[in-house]
């Protein structure tokens, strides 16, 4: 599981911080930029301290794209796998 918060809106980028495995303590918070167009990952920030793996990230960018046609963000969302 992934949280998501901090969700900002650019012209052509959408970006949030995010918690890998729902751990939402300043050394697991990774960041991730995403492209509006491509839906592409433009850069990725993770900590030394946080276990993120591929699927923590390829999770964050797809619940963050899926907000390129919605109008508001949550306060929180989350990215869930089973």
């Amino acid at each position: 599981m992934v949280s998501l918060r901090n969700f900002i809106r650019n012209d052509k980028t959408l970006e949030c911080d995010f918690y890998p495995e729902a751990k939402e303590i300043e050394e697991n918070k990774c960041h991730i930029v995403i492209d509006k167009q491509t839906e592409e990952i433009i850069s990725i920030s993770v900590p030394e301290t946080s276990e993120c793996y591929s699927m923590h990230k390829g999770g964050a960018r797809a619940i963050l794209a899926k907000y390129i046609i919605l109008k508001d963000f949550p306060e929180v969302d989350y990215c869930i796998w089973g």
